[in-house]
């Protein structure tokens, strides 16, 4: 015969041994932990340590001794050397010379001229300049070719071959050729032609230029049309690399002509002796009604 015990024990049995597991598990754990803990701040060694009202280790002022920043100190080039936290450094290219380099983010002694800004130089326009040196035709029937060539500064017309050298012009032939060259023709077909071509040393800039019969060669770098402000008006002068000028006490020299886009790097030079600004002037736009 079965002996039933009445709900109620059973279920204080079930409480009972619930809170004893759960009691075992609190101790195991903590006696874990406390195995496992960090050593005492004693006892890291090399560190003064000290300990706080609520028990928690600190290093001693001791461990870090105070540094005193020093004194800010005038800039060695200038209060204008100065950039911002978030500013970037005002870097820019020399069209004269393709360097780039740092510039004060406060000077305006270089860079691109404002609009408005008192410069006393206006750029008009930039034009193709035809190389002094040009090739009209060619003489003989085969090699040796000679060329024909015309002086644009005297007109004069000269007979040349391989070797030939124009002494005003400081310019050298180096070669004349007149092989058949694929020629384009009016109704879409094309057709080969003679055609005199010469190569030419140019003794002023060391280079090469190539010249033709079928177009007119050009010079490089183009030419500038300014103007320049002078007393009482202004006057206006075409201007190549290297050219320099005089007005009203201010000395100007041509660094550069660049065709695209249309600009001059010009260096102005001011009294007292040395002071210069070098700038770059870009094309002035024509007015209403004005031929460019």
């Amino acid at each position: 015969m079965r002996r039933r015990f009445p709900v109620e024990v059973a279920s204080h049995v079930v409480l009972t041994t619930a809170v004893v597991v759960a009691s075992g598990s609190a101790l195991g754990f903590g006696w874990l932990s406390w195995s496992t803990a960090d050593p005492a701040p004693e006892a890291l060694a090399g560190i003064d340590v000290g300990e706080t009202e609520t028990g928690v280790a600190i290093l001693e002022e001791s461990s870090y001794p105070i540094v005193d920043w020093p004194d800010p100190v005038g800039q060695s080039r200038g209060d204008g050397w100065v950039f911002e936290i978030f500013s970037s450094p005002d870097i820019r290219c020399d069209e004269a010379t393709g360097a780039f380099a740092l510039h004060s983010p406060n000077a305006q002694s270089e860079g691109e001229a404002a609009g408005g800004e008192p410069f006393g130089i206006e750029l008009l326009a930039v034009m193709p300049e035809p190389f002094r040196l040009q090739l009209i035709g060619r003489d003989g029937a085969t090699d040796p070719w000679r060329g024909v060539f015309t002086n644009l500064h005297t007109g004069e017309v000269l007979l040349l071959g391989r070797g030939g050298r124009i002494p005003t012009l400081d310019l050298t032939i180096i070669a004349v050729d007149a092989s058949p060259l694929p020629i384009a023709l009016p109704d879409g077909t094309t057709t080969r032609r003679r055609v005199a071509r010469a190569r030419v040393r140019d003794e002023n800039s060391g280079g090469e230029v190539t010249l033709s019969e079928r177009q007119r060669s050009l010079a490089v770098p183009p030419i500038a049309r300014v103007m320049l402000a002078k007393a009482g008006g202004s006057v206006t002068r075409t201007l190549r690399k290297g050219d320099f000028f005089s007005g009203n006490g201010i000395t100007f020299v041509m660094e550069a002509v660049r065709a695209t886009p249309a600009a001059i790097v010009v260096r102005r030079i001011s009294p007292p002796p040395g002071a210069s600004q070098t700038l770059i002037v870009r094309e002035t736009a024509p007015k209403s009604g004005e031929t460019p």
